[in-house]
């Protein structure tokens, strides 16, 4: 299936979490009147399911999705969703387990998209999975900025696109029927609990300054010009296609690059495309004067290692000619975008770390999106995150963080913490 650009008049809703996210999800999965093809990373049962199960229930509709299983034997909230949807929907409910790692699999690492096609005429793509930290149910206050994920969304009404990306969920569909994750091959890591002291996860509301943006764009019956982008997936030249259209978005800018994601990283086992984009950021740097980097703060998750980790990628990223200042480069925490502005003209989102693993081998999913419109609102979001929510105190340290022994009661100053809740997300 060719990922070919798509250029024409359509209408799409783009919007952020977490002061929008669910109230689009929402409107989305209730506008259903045949069939929903989605594929999620993580999901809660929740508020999602509940808006979920209320729109399958009318009679014809079905519901057929591919999720990542996280492991065996452990607690894994997917899992439960799962079970849970199954419960509710019954035969209206097709799922399979996504084929990942091994031998003959179709995704070699992990199946990280976060896409919905409703009745093959409107898209859902996000950096969000359907759990509470990323898609909170009530977001009343500016608070809300310090308890729950940011994450950028589009909602597209396109024939086109949508039935492309429902095209290729049903393929991974049929991938995994024919080569299934066996249960000793399923893929995660314990769901053990923490003992991490108060002050580690107390929020600091003290900056939290009043919203100035607006949390949707929306685009009725205009052009847009969308390029999608997907991994693993390659070009007809064999090259990576969501490596090669990043660097090249990069090497366009000509005023100004914002790179916003979860994750950003740097390793002596980079590959070489992935090292190409990294190049191309870094020279622009230096040859033009607005460059500015968010990636999420290690404090979030409270473990000694992930902070001693990021201070070790700021000071590598630094010895290889990179400006960490400031100016160039901040920590926000809850940061789960995963996005690229370049002039103000075009805007990338979708769900690709800057990661190996995410940038080249997991299943994900992004828009590249040619519109001055477009780009203005999420740069306008950007901006607000750089001025009000990103620091660049990257070498604060948390400690006292323990693993708790099952029946082990909670010492004083401290609480107990389930490691997946931790992480809140990918």
């Amino acid at each position: 299936m060719a990922l070919a650009p798509v250029k024409e008049k359509m209408s799409a809703i783009f919007h952020v979490s977490p002061d929008a996210g669910f109230a689009n999800l929402k409107a989305f999965l209730q506008r259903v009147t045949k069939s929903l093809t989605a594929t999620i990373y993580e999901w809660q049962p929740n508020h999602i399911s509940d808006v979920l199960e209320a729109a399958m229930k009318p009679s014809g509709r079905s519901l057929r999705m591919v999720t990542q299983k996280r492991g065996v034997g452990n607690s894994d909230a997917t899992e439960t969703a799962v079970e849970d949807m199954k419960d509710r929907l019954g035969r209206k409910f097709k799922h399979v387990w996504a084929s990942v790692r091994g031998p003959q699999r179709l995704i070699p690492d992990s199946y990280h998209i976060k896409v919905a096609s409703r009745d093959g005429t409107e898209l859902w793509l996000s950096s969000g999975n359907w759990k509470e930290s990323n898609q909170p149910v009530n977001p009343t206050s500016a608070t809300t900025l310090r308890k729950f994920n940011r994450e950028w969304h589009a909602v597209v009404t396109n024939e086109r696109l949508a039935t492309l990306f429902q095209k290729y969920i049903e393929y991974d569909f049929r991938q995994a029927t024919r080569f299934p994750l066996e249960e000793r091959e399923a893929v995660g890591v314990p769901d053990i609990e923490l003992f991490v002291p108060d002050d580690a996860l107390a929020e600091s509301l003290e900056r939290v300054p009043l919203v100035t943006y607006d949390d949707e764009l929306i685009i009725d019956n205009e052009v847009l010009d969308i390029q999608p982008l997907l991994t693993p997936d390659r070009d007809s030249e064999g090259q990576r296609m969501f490596m090669r259209f990043a660097t090249d978005m990069v090497q366009r800018a000509a005023h100004s690059l914002y790179i916003q994601n979860q994750s950003f990283s740097l390793t002596d086992a980079n590959n070489p495309e992935f090292d190409a984009f990294f190049e191309a950021v870094k020279q622009k740097q230096k040859s033009i004067e607005d460059v500015r980097i968010i990636f999420r703060d290690a404090r979030d998750y409270g473990r000694p290692s992930d902070l001693e980790r990021q201070q070790a990628l700021l000071e590598r990223l630094k010895d290889a000619g990179f400006d960490v200042s400031p100016d160039a480069m901040r920590l926000q925490p809850k940061c789960h975008t995963k996005g690229i502005i370049v002039d103000g003209r075009e805007v990338l989102l979708g769900s690709q770390n800057l990661t190996n693993g995410g940038s080249l081998f997991n299943r994900d999913a992004s828009l590249l999106i040619r519109s001055p419109k477009v780009a203005a609102f999420f740069e306008t979001i950007f901006l607000y995150d750089w001025e009000n929510l990103a620091h660049n105190e990257a070498d604060e340290r948390v400690g006292g963080i323990r693993r708790a022994l099952p029946g082990e009661p909670t010492p004083p100053g401290f609480r107990r913490v389930r490691l997946s809740d931790l992480l809140a997300g990918a």
